[in-house]
């Protein structure tokens, strides 16, 4: 069958074009409006932070060395800086021993609060008790809570069990605990 090379009668496309476009606005404006009123519609999403008083976001046990401790500006001066962090030790004058690096989670600040950490060690079946007081700010305090000096066996050892308590200054109230998983073992 022959090709007819005759032309092709052009067409006003313009009014087409402009009512397409027309109904393209039209239909974005629609979808974007449902869009609008199903988000409205939507429950609000869950607050990740924490609506507790008081929470534990990790706790990493661990021995240190007191060279572990040693700050550049206490090379200089010779006195210890904490930078931030809350540092308790059960004997003060020794640096040297096992520190549970605790990071909480505060929504108001917990002045006078005792910080309450139980241990079992590999030496005695009984469980020693190690309490500290702390103002303890809101925010995401660090505590640096070491167990010093002759109260701990020595580098190689560690605790069998444990368990670390925030605990009301008025009441003695526990407000939130962490523990070890042989902690409630027989």
């Amino acid at each position: 069958m022959p090709r007819s090379t005759a032309p092709i009668p052009a067409r006003d496309c313009s009014l087409a074009r402009g009512s397409r476009r027309a109904s393209l606005r039209r239909l974005f404006l629609c979808l974007l409006s449902l869009t609008v009123l199903l988000l409205a519609q939507a429950p609000a999403p869950a607050i990740a932070a924490t609506t507790e008083p008081v929470g534990i976001v990790r706790i990493w046990p661990g021995y240190r060395t007191a060279d572990s401790f040693t700050t550049v500006g206490e090379l200089f001066d010779g006195g210890e800086r904490h930078g931030g962090r809350f540092v308790r030790r059960t004997q003060s004058a020794s640096r040297e021993g096992f520190y549970f690096l605790t990071r909480l989670q505060l929504i108001q600040p917990l002045p006078g609060s005792e910080v309450r950490l139980e241990l079992v060690l590999p030496t005695s079946a009984n469980v020693i008790t190690h309490r500290f007081t702390i103002d303890l700010p809101s925010g995401e305090p660090v505590l640096h809570l070491g167990v010093t000096g002759s109260d701990w066996p020595g580098a190689e050892s560690r605790p069998v069990a444990w368990r670390l308590s925030v605990r009301n200054a008025g009441t003695g109230n526990v407000l939130v605990q962490r523990q070890s998983p042989l902690w409630t073992a027989p």
